[in-house]
């Protein structure tokens, strides 16, 4: 049985960077030890001044060589970035001569106009090396994507920022068309990816002047513990998220259940049989249904308004909705979100049961829906359907589980939320191989078959709702091209996938 899979990443740790606080010792390269020492030689013979301005020169270089700006790739950025401080009048010398030029002019007598502006600038060099160190540690934060889940419909330019600083196959700096380096602006420090590459015939770039980072706002997204890259919650959360809504909707009893991590398939299933007693009776979380009332129950299944009468008369009345005309649908809403994240939990678990089925289901956006009556139901399933192979099925839209679902989890599919019809839209499933669900001589039942059959429940309700057969050709770039021919009806219709 197949889930809807949540758009995500969540990459293997071999290929990523190991975070870059974890190395040390390699900050500086000797090249600025060596300045420092030309330095103060230099500078020995000069003035107070000098001497003064040559004492922050070395207050800067000693600030850089204590800090751990990780390894050796970003080490280097951190280098050339000290090595290159653009002054307001078009030279490019490093942080350290800076901070000499800066101490000389504020030691001048009468004191310059600008010291103000002076003794800012000279701040910001001081406090660099660990002011860089810090947006590094914000920066790595927010793009390191190790172990998490990331939404792909959010922007592109922090996933490729994140992709190129841990430097993956295609991305890495050096080795691809994709680099970043560490600038000053004004008095604040920015990181700026750049670049495009050619990736499996399409164009990847970030903007033409760059994607830009300031460590201002990285400090401020960190300070305010929010993720530049949106993460998808994981599906204990989204369970319990859409429980609060749900309780907020009514009045009486709340929901009997929350989510946890860890939790088994047994839970799941109270959850989810919890969700289909109460959006389906709208007055209770538990039903009192006999084993005949809710055999009888799936039968009339298809039949919707009939059967919400009937559970909701079997359940008993623990609560009242808040909103019973559900104006803006919110409460059905949290419902079905109660409903995908347990389904979307229980893809990662190991579920007991295998169904070796090759199955191809197609979901189409139309503004329709539909009831069979149970006249047409008891028809649709009759054995003489179940003819051709492959065969294309009616895909329902249920308040509930198919018998496929619930013989994979292995719950009970005596329950009344098991069927395989309710509301039709205009889905439809096909099945290659339906000999691997069903055959017809009972001595080669398969296991679904004895599954059924050891709940005394009709192997005709169990079965999947034939709507007619196909014949189908798979094409070169995985076109499938398909003839779907229903049963007791002329002509037919050809459809094209890109699978």
């Amino acid at each position: 049985m197949s889930y809807t899979q949540p758009k995500y990443i969540n990459e293997s740790n071999a290929d990523l960077l190991q975070n870059m606080q974890n190395k040390i010792d390699q900050a500086v390269d000797t090249s600025k030890r060596t300045i420092a020492a030309e330095k103060y030689r230099n500078d020995v013979f000069n003035n107070q001044r000098i001497v003064a301005a040559g004492n922050a020169s070395a207050k800067v270089i000693k600030g850089i060589s204590d800090q751990n700006y990780g390894d050796e790739f970003t080490t280097s950025k951190v280098d050339g970035f000290f090595d290159t401080y653009e002054t307001t009048d078009g030279r490019t010398i490093t942080f350290a001569e800076r901070a000499k030029e800066l101490t000389m002019e504020m030691n001048q007598k009468p004191r310059p106009e600008n010291y103000g502006d002076l003794k800012a600038e000279l701040d910001y060099i001081n406090s660099s090396p660990e002011a860089v160190k810090t947006a590094l540690t914000n920066l790595t934060s927010q793009l390191d994507i190790e172990g998490r889940e990331v939404d792909l419909t959010g922007d592109s330019n922090p996933l490729l920022a994140a992709y190129v600083l841990m430097g993956k196959p295609n991305f890495k700096p050096g080795e691809s068309g994709f680099d970043y380096k560490i600038r000053r602006k004004g008095n604040t420090t920015e990181f700026v990816f750049t670049g495009s590459a050619e990736i499996d015939g399409e164009t990847i770039s970030f903007p033409p002047e760059g994607y830009v980072l300031n460590e201002k706002d990285l400090a401020a997204i960190e300070q305010a513990d929010k993720n530049l890259i949106q993460g998808i919650p994981s599906e204990t959360e989204q369970i319990n998220d859409a429980i609060k809504i749900v309780n907020e909707g009514v009045i009486g009893q709340t929901f009997p259940y929350e989510a946890y991590v860890g939790m088994d398939l047994e839970h799941c299933i109270k959850i989810h049989r919890a969700f289909t007693t109460g959006v389906t009776s709208t007055v209770g979380w538990f039903h009192e249904g006999t084993e005949k009332q809710k055999y009888k129950f799936k039968k009339e299944h298809a039949f919707g308004p009939v059967k919400r009468g009937k559970i909701r008369s079997a359940t008993p009345s623990k609560f009242t909705l808040r909103d019973p005309f559900r104006k803006g649908n919110y409460w059905d809403i949290a419902m079905e979100d109660i409903n995908q994240g347990v389904h979307s939990y229980e893809a990662t678990l190991d579920l007991p049961n295998i169904l070796d089925t090759e199955m191809f289901t197609y979901k189409y956006s139309a503004d329709y829906s539909t009831f069979l009556s149970i006249e047409e139901y008891e028809e649709s399933i009759k054995p003489k359907y179940r003819i051709n192979n492959p065969q294309v099925f009616i895909y329902a839209c249920i308040h509930g589980r198919d018998y496929i679902e619930t013989y994979i989890i292995d719950d009970d599919p005596t329950e009344f939320d098991v069927v395989n019809i309710e509301n039709i839209a205009s889905d439809f499933r096909i099945i290659f191989n339906p000999e691997k669900l069903y055959k017809p001589d009972s001595l080669t039942a398969t296991d679904f078959q004895k599954w059924v059959q050891s709940y005394n429940i009709d192997i005709n309700y169990a079965l999947p709702v034939p709507l007619g057969w196909t014949e189908w050709e798979l094409k070169e770039d995985r076109i499938l091209d398909m003839t779907l021919q229903a049963y007791n009806k002329p002509g037919s219709v050809d459809i094209r996938f890109n699978l």
